[in-house]
Order: structure tokens, then C-alpha cells, then sequence
């Protein structure tokens, strides 16, 4: 091609993506809610560029003329003809969504199994039954109409639901629970850019396991609706839906269902299986015959609306193709999120968030625009350096690194879990672990834009960040790492070393095999937090060093549910002293546990903080809202109060300074290290910088309708 015919058709390409808009709004939290800024002190305000944007997929409905894309934040419905924004819902934490047989309803379901449809034309929000299932679902997948809920219990069957009504129309075993289950090893959900509790709990049922989104267990449908297959490679059922029963699965493939990537028409099955390095086939549903292989090894593998078409996908180097698994021709898609096939239309979604529309054969684009922005995803690492000139912020799929003046994207990486940003021009990257490599960490070079390898830490160990040092934790024993001891049935038993972020040298190491605390990492701060319950030795031994904490613990009745929060200097090792508390139940039951400075901060249920002193152990404050941030220099802590509403408390006092309104809710903020300046980022990715240094002389005044958050939660000590 010359350039002169590229830059015709880069021209071309431009004006149709102006004269072609996608949305009516620009963006798309402005059908959703308009409030009126109230800031004060703002040093600098930048809009994060390029945004970021996680991986998501892309998919037509039925009939062609709707398309909606869903990441882990969201779901955006559009027209195709005129290319129109219908809505978009917020939806984290949700399954894949489907429309509706007839093109009509988009059907949603959360990981907690919270029913919504839509109606696609205008996208209102249409009733729906509130599904009663006691146990919840290991895993749930929505028929491709919609109309059905396949859920694997925790009693190890298979229930469907029909979702009109709620009512359960077929429940069947897949497998047998294993007899005399004394106790499950359950993993604690700590990929989060907060406080959190890490590793393992015993559980004396799977039933923990529910309503987490945890696994994704092979469910498929036939593409006619006849018949449904489920299970693994060992215990597997065809069910009947017509009738709602068991029926024969006479199908080789169920020795394979691990391998399914979807069942197309025409008796055809996508096989991808991975634990054999093998690439994608299409075979034969009723007698496992090998009809064609796709060339090259892949990662995952999806069928399109038009099953005629897979979308692969390699984690490798984040790329995907389009496969036509009747030619076997493989379509590779530059700068692709995701793609689906309508008929011969390819509809592709860039990285930047742009929309194409191609026809099959084709390499130019027929028409395209670019999405609106929704939501921030869930933040799987957040990290700022400590004068507040560098953000690192990582969602599904992505990394990125932006400078935080101007939001301009300094370094692009693969999604990591962990960020330390001691050195602004060399972040610390502890990256995600597959099942292939152990975890690494990368040390940036902001000016370079690279970021090689610095360590790679044990392939048993679970690695967790933070400002100070990165800890490692594996379940042990003296009989060797990796087993499972339960010596009082207070926990499993494991190993805590803490590691240099910079060279992963250990620093110092513990171990508990009996009176197992429950752990507390603060990917935000420079200590860890260890929860013992109140009547045990090692809850003596917290409190000890501290005579007026310890007074009021040996001179209180102790009960089951009390708790002792031990904090430690994750640098050293050391102890900094405990707290006792009686409310809560048990320090497992706890959100988020932290401490900076004298302080140690207690937050459940999410919302219901509780500040106290680590000197005498007494209650600092009260309030609620999401996400305690602390300033040990300043003797502050920032609240987000919900809707935009930023409540910024003092610690010697313990009221609420001033409250201040974004815009837009707030996603992630930080206090500098001096406690002169925070940083907060809003759900649409805007970046600003508060002078909070005369917050105490020069607070914002507080509106007549500004009511105070701060109201004692429904934890009271005794």
C-alpha cells in the first residue's frame, strides 16, 4: 500500500467515526447521576490518558441490531443501526451476561446472585424474581436465551432454575461429597489494592465457597436448547430440556468436558486443552472425531454469535485472533480486547475502546466509534509514590503507570497484583501467577519504558505487597512445606517471611502451627496485622508489653467472639503492640484490619469503621464509608462517604474535619508522605491532587444538608 492510499483511508476512516457517533452523551455516568463539585485546596487535576480499560468481551445479540461489551466493572448496551448508547449498568463482580431468544432482554446475574434484566430498546430495568437458593452457587452460568440458571451447588449437584419465576425445575448429583469432611481449606480473597485478610481459613464445608466466583465449572448448552451437559472429567450428566431429566450421555466428549470451549451447530464441538499444550480442534459432539485442528497453540478459546467463528486468545502476549473453523484461517486482530461474528460482520473492540465493524474477507473497516468510559474496575493493585508524582493502578488484564500532574501513561505493563513505589522512576511490580511460572516481580524504568525481571519468589509461597516490604506466606509444617497440619482447629498452620521488595531477600521469618491468628496485609501501608481471639496464650502475649492494655484485658470477662490485634513493623518483624477489642466475632470476621502511626483501624461489614489508639486501646472514632485512608504525619484520615463524598477526619480529635464532593465516586486515595497533600481518582479515571496542609485552620464549611456519617455502627464494646 503506498502512503498516499493510507493516509485516503486513515482520512476516510476519521470522518466516518465523527460523522458516526456512537453515544449521544459523552460520557457515560451522566445518565446516571449530575452532582456539583465542592472541592477546596486543588493542586492539580488531570483526566488519566490513554484510559484504562480492562479486558472485556464483545457480543451480538440474536438478531444482529444489539451488541453489549462487559468487563468486571460494567455492561455498555448499544444499537448497531444507528450505533447508538441504549445504557450502561454498573456490574462488578457478575457472570457474562445474555440477551434474551428474541433480542428483547439483557439478563445479568452477580457473583451473589442478584437477578436484573433490561430491556433492550431503551434499557429500562424490568422485574425480576429474587432467586432463593440456601447454599448459593460454587459456580452459576445463564442459558444463552436467558431463560435458565444452571447452578453447581455446594452439595455437590446440579440445579436449574428457571428465571422467570425462581422455580427450580431439575436438581441431579454430579459428584460425591467426600465422607467425613473435618475440615476445608479456604482461601481468603486478598487480590485487592487494600487492606484485606490473606491465605487460608478452615471451613467445615465448601458451602465458603459459594457465591465468590471463585471457579467457572464446565456448564454448556446444545445450540438448539434440546439438551445441556455438565460436570468434569470423572462425573458428568446430559440433562433434557424439555422434559428436566437425566439422559444419556453417549457423547466420548464426557471424559472431556474440562476441554469443551463450546458446543456449535451442526454437531460440532470446540475442544482447547490446555494440561496438554495442545491446540484448539473441532470434533464431532457425538462421536469425538477429529474434524479439523486449528494451527498454533492458544490460551483460551470462545465461540462467536456465529459459531462458525472462534476467538482465540494468548496471555502470553496479550493478543487475540479470529479462527474459522470450517477453513481453519486464522484472522489476527492488532490491538484487540475482543471480537464477535454476526452473519459475515465482525464486530472488533480495540484497546482504546473503539468499535469496528468489518465484513468477513475484508480488511478495512465499514464504520466503528469509540465507547464512552464506564466504571473503574475493580482495582486488582494501586500504588503512588510518596510525593505523589507517580500512580500505578492495574485492572483485568492491564497495568499501567501514569504521571500524575498531567495523566500522561508513563509505563504499560501486563496486569500485575502488587505495586511498590518507593522510587517513582523504578516502580516494583509483583506481577499475577499462572499455572506455568511462580510469581516475578519487575522493576520499572519509567524513562525506558521497559521493565525486566528483578525475582521471582517460591513457587509455593503467596506473595503480598506493600510499602515497606512484600510478605510471603505458605501453608507449612515440620514434615514438609505445602502440608496441611491442624494440630488445635484454630487454623492451618503456615509460614510468614518478609521479603526486600528490591532483591526478594528474606528479612525475617515466623511460623504458627498452633493458635493459627488470622493475617491482615495493607498493600497501602508499611505494617501487617495479626488477629488472635482474646482467649489465648498468644493474645496475652500481644497485649503484654502495654500495661494499660493489658489492665483492661485481664480484668475483662472474655468471651468466644472477642479478639486481639497484634501489629507488627513489616520492615522487622517486630511487634508494635496489640489492642483488645469486644465487638465483632472474631478477628475473622473483620473487612480490613490496618495501622499507621499510633493508630490501629478496624473496619467491617466494608463500611463500619472503627479508629483505636495503640497506646491505651481506647476508641479514637467511629464513622462510616469505604476505605479508611491515613496520614500518620498528619494525624488524618480521608473517608470516601459515598457518592463523590470525601469526609476528611482528625485523629487527635476524632470528628470529621470537613467533607468535600467529587464529581464522580471515588475509586482509590492516598496521603502523601508528609500528610500535606491526597490524591484521589475518581471511578472515571479523573486524578487530583488536595492541598490538606491548613485543613484544620481552613476547612470547607459544612452545607445545612450535610448530614454526619460519623454514627456509631451497630458494633458497641461491652
Amino acid at each position: 500500500m503506498t502512503l498516499r492510499r493510507f493516509v485516503a483511508i486513515l482520512f476516510i476512516f476519521s470522518i466516518l467515526l465523527l460523522s458516526r457517533p456512537l453515544l449521544s452523551i459523552p460520557d457515560a455516568s451522566a445518565q446516571t447521576r449530575h452532582v456539583r463539585e465542592r472541592l477546596r485546596g486543588v493542586l492539580s487535576s488531570a483526566k488519566l490518558s490513554p484510559e484504562l480499560r480492562a479486558n472485556a468481551s464483545i457480543h451480538y445479540s440474536p438478531d444482529g441490531k444489539y451488541l453489549f461489551v462487559q468487563d468486571s466493572a460494567g455492561i455498555m448496551l448499544f444499537s448497531r443501526n444507528p450505533l447508538r448508547l441504549v445504557t450502561y449498568v454498573d456490574a462488578p463482580h457478575s457472570y457474562a451476561a445474555r440477551f434474551s431468544a428474541d433480542s428483547q432482554v439483557l439478563t445479568l446475574l452477580t457473583f451473589d446472585l442478584f437477578l436484573s434484566r433490561w430491556k433492550v430498546a431503551d434499557g429500562t430495568q424490568m422485574p425480576a424474581p429474587n432467586l432463593v437458593i440456601p447454599d448459593g452457587c460454587l459456580s452459576a452460568t445463564l442459558s444463552p436465551g436467558g431463560d435458565l440458571l444452571a447452578c453447581d451447588t455446594p452439595e455437590m449437584q446440579l440445579a436449574l432454575y428457571r428465571l422467570d419465576d425462581g422455580a427450580r425445575l431439575f436438581s441431579a448429583s454430579i459428584r460425591n461429597v467426600p465422607p467425613g469432611l473435618g475440615g476445608v481449606l479456604t482461601p481468603f480473597d486478598s487480590t485487592t489494592d487494600f487492606s484485606a485478610p490473606f491465605g487460608f481459613f478452615l471451613s467445615n464445608t465448601i458451602k465458603q465457597f459459594a457465591n465468590r466466583g471463585l471457579f467457572r465449572l464446565p456448564v454448556w448448552f446444545s445450540p438448539d436448547g434440546k439438551f445441556m451437559i455438565a460436570g468434569d472429567d470423572s462425573n458428568s450428566l446430559r440433562v433434557n430440556l424439555s422434559a428436566f431429566t437425566k439422559e444419556n450421555f453417549g457423547s466420548p466428549l464426557h471424559k472431556r468436558l474440562a476441554a469443551i470451549a463450546g458446543l456449535a451447530e451442526n454437531d460440532r464441538a470446540l475442544l482447547l486443552d490446555r494440561s496438554k499444550s495442545e491446540p484448539p480442534s473441532v470434533v464431532s459432539f457425538t462421536s469425538g472425531q477429529v474434524i479439523t485442528t486449528l494451527p498454533g497453540a492458544v490460551d483460551s478459546a470462545q465461540l462467536c454469535t456465529n459459531s462458525r467463528f472462534a476467538l482465540f486468545r494468548k496471555e502470553s502476549d496479550s493478543t487475540i485472533e479470529l479462527g474459522d473453523l470450517y477453513s481453519t484461517k486464522i484472522v489476527s486482530i492488532p490491538d484487540g480486547l475482543a471480537a464477535d461474528v454476526y452473519g459475515n460482520e465482525i464486530a472488533v473492540l480495540k484497546r482504546d475502546g473503539t468499535v469496528l465493524f468489518f465484513k468477513y474477507g475484508e480488511s478495512e473497516a465499514q464504520t466503528g466509534a469509540r465507547l464512552p468510559l464506564g466504571s473503574l474496575p475493580p482495582l486488582h493493585a494501586a500504588g503512588v509514590d510518596p510525593e505523589l508524582t507517580t500512580l500505578a493502578l492495574s485492572v483485568d488484564g492491564v497495568g499501567e503507570i501514569f504521571d500524575v500532574a498531567t495523566g500522561q501513561l508513563l509505563l504499560h505493563q501486563k496486569m500485575f497484583v502488587g505495586a511498590q513505589m518507593a522510587d517513582s522512576k523504578h516502580p516494583l511490580l509483583l506481577m499475577s501467577q499462572d499455572f506455568k511460572t511462580p510469581r516475578q516481580v519487575l522493576r520499572g524504568d519509567v524513562e525506558k519504558r521497559t521493565a525486566p525481571s528483578s525475582w521471582s519468589a517460591r513457587p509455593e509461597a503467596e506473595i503480598l505487597s506493600g510499602e515497606a516490604a512484600f510478605l510471603a506466606y505458605s501453608v507449612w509444617s515440620e514434615l514438609g512445606r505445602m502440608m496441611l497440619i491442624v494440630r488445635d482447629g484454630s487454623g492451618v498452620a503456615f509460614s510468614l517471611r518478609g521479603l526486600n521488595p528490591v532483591s526478594g531477600a528474606q528479612l525475617w521469618t515466623m511460623k504458627f502451627n498452633e493458635e493459627i491468628p488470622t493475617p491482615f496485609s495493607d498493600p497501602q501501608g508499611d505494617r501487617f496485622v495479626l488477629g488472635w481471639r482474646a482467649k489465648t496464650q498468644r493474645a496475652r502475649n500481644a497485649v503484654k508489653n502495654n500495661p494499660v492494655v493489658l489492665d483492661a484485658f485481664k480484668h475483662s470477662k472474655r468471651m468466644e467472639q472477642d479478639s486481639v490485634f497484634e501489629v507488627f513493623d513489616a520492615a522487622t518483624g517486630k511487634s508494635l503492640g496489640g489492642v483488645f477489642i469486644q465487638f465483632g466475632d472474631g478477628p475473622i470476621n473483620f473487612t480490613s484490619v490496618f495501622s499507621a502511626g499510633d493508630f490501629l483501624y478496624l473496619v467491617k461489614d466494608d463500611t463500619r469503621v472503627t479508629v483505636m489508639s495503640l497506646r491505651d486501646g481506647k476508641i479514637v472514632a467511629r464513622a462510616k464509608g469505604f476505605r479508611p485512608t491515613p496520614s500518620a504525619q498528619g494525624n488524618l484520615f480521608a473517608l470516601d462517604e459515598g457518592f463523590g463524598r470525601l469526609g476528611v477526619y482528625d485523629l487527635t480529635s476524632g470528628t470529621r474535619l470537613e467533607q468535600q464532593q467529587f464529581g464522580d465516586s471515588i475509586a482509590y486515595k492516598h496521603f502523601s508522605a508528609d500528610g500535606k497533600k491526597l490524591l484521589v481518582l475518581t471511578q472515571h479515571q479523573q486524578v487530583s491532587v488536595l492541598d490538606m496542609s491548613d485543613v484544620r485552620e481552613h476547612p470547607l464549611p459544612p452545607l445545612h444538608n450535610d448530614k454526619d456519617t460519623s454514627d456509631t455502627p451497630d458494633d458497641q464494646p461491652r
